[in-house]
């Protein structure tokens, strides 16, 4: 499933305010894999989420990834570190490809953005979420209480099968 595991390590705060945000009770690092395509590799929101976070008050995460790329957004110092290459066709990932990102790099959270370039090449959405399935699975073989979560994917032209993805994607 594409859930998250109420085991995860536990949070205080109220999210924003005065209290500078959720932060991990137990002193651990969290650590978030971005696993993604062209937006992860040639977008902002990655520096966007590490400066809220750490304005939030939230500087006990790290992001993990084989690659380190992106582009500066006006966002001195951020982590550039993913998991994301342009063309990503996750459909074409076999159980190993995910264990050895995730085993490379055992991630806390791993937010996903990819799926999109395999929707528009028109692979059954179906099989975009099987492929999704799959991620889980392997990434809770190395870290059994790891968060899943699987954002929308952004317009893009033409909108082949983005549409009918997003629509896929259990909330």
């Amino acid at each position: 499933t594409m859930s998250t595991s109420d085991a995860a390590p536990a949070v205080s705060g109220d999210g924003g305010g005065t209290s500078g945000g959720p932060k991990f009770t137990d002193g651990k690092v969290a650590k978030i894999m971005v696993l993604g395509s062209s937006n992860e590799t040639r977008t902002c929101w990655r520096a966007f989420l590490w400066q809220k976070l750490r304005a939030m008050g939230v500087m006990n995460f790290d992001y993990v990834g084989r690659t380190v790329v992106g582009p500066d957004c006006g966002v001195a110092g951020y982590d550039k570190d993913v998991e994301a290459a342009p063309g990503t066709i996750i459909t074409g990932f076999t159980a190993n490809d995910f264990a050895t990102r995730y085993k490379a790099n055992p991630p806390d959270i791993v937010l996903v953005h990819v799926g999109g370039a395999d929707a528009r090449e028109g692979i059954a959405i179906t099989k975009i979420l099987d492929a999704y399935t799959l991620a889980v699975e392997q990434a809770r073989m190395v870290n059994p209480h790891v968060a899943f979560l699987v954002g929308a994917h952004t317009p893009q032209q033409p909108m082949t099968g983005i549409l009918e993805l997003n629509a896929a994607i259990p909330v």
